[in-house]
């Protein structure tokens, strides 16, 4: 049995201690929430950045094939479905403040150059007749196969920043430890 002492002494330390269990459950759960919610953003990233190393895949693809096909003096259309950006477009304000410089810089890297590829590609058909019918360029297949090669590179190279960022350990891509040193 408990003494009536004991609880009249420790009857001023009950309320405080309901006070800080009840602030320490309901911000403990709003904080576990907020990390989840975290969580769930940055799956949405990973996910559509492994989506989109299928699709680079399927990119290049198309690109060989339309270089083979340049080779042999034949124009291949090299329309494709634009890459999926959904979710990082979703996510990626709330997101900022909680990602490391590296990691901002790489997701930025990857989805400008991602538009990029998307446009050169949708527009690839008509530059190409532009070129041959101004001749703006002698030989509009030698400067279109040159670009579809090193536009194919680019896309491995997209592809391996890509994986990076997937493995946890993001390239600097735009040099950002080796411009913050110069600074100091």
């Amino acid at each position: 049995m408990i003494d009536n002492k004991f609880l009249y002494n420790f009857h001023p330390w009950i309320g405080l201690i309901g006070v800080v269990l009840g602030f320490g459950l309901g911000e403990g759960g709003r904080y576990i929430l907020y990390r989840w919610k975290l969580h769930r953003k940055k799956e949405i990233i990973n996910l559509e950045l492994r989506i989109i190393l299928h699709q680079l895949s399927q990119k290049i693809s198309i690109i060989n094939q339309a270089v083979k096909n340049l080779e042999e003096k034949r124009l291949m259309p090299i329309y494709s479905v634009k890459f999926e950006t959904t979710g990082y477009h979703s996510v990626i304000n709330s997101l900022i403040p909680h990602l490391t410089a590296k990691e901002r810089s790489c997701l930025y890297y990857i989805y400008e150059y991602l538009r990029v590829t998307d446009i050169v590609l949708d527009t690839f058909e008509e530059k190409f007749i532009h070129y041959g019918i101004n001749k703006i360029v002698q030989d509009p297949y030698i400067v279109f196969i040159n670009r579809l090669k090193e536009f194919s590179e680019l896309c491995q190279r997209n592809k391996y920043i890509i994986r990076s960022y997937l493995e946890g350990n993001p390239i600097d891509v735009l040099e950002l430890s080796v411009t913050i040193k110069r600074a100091e």
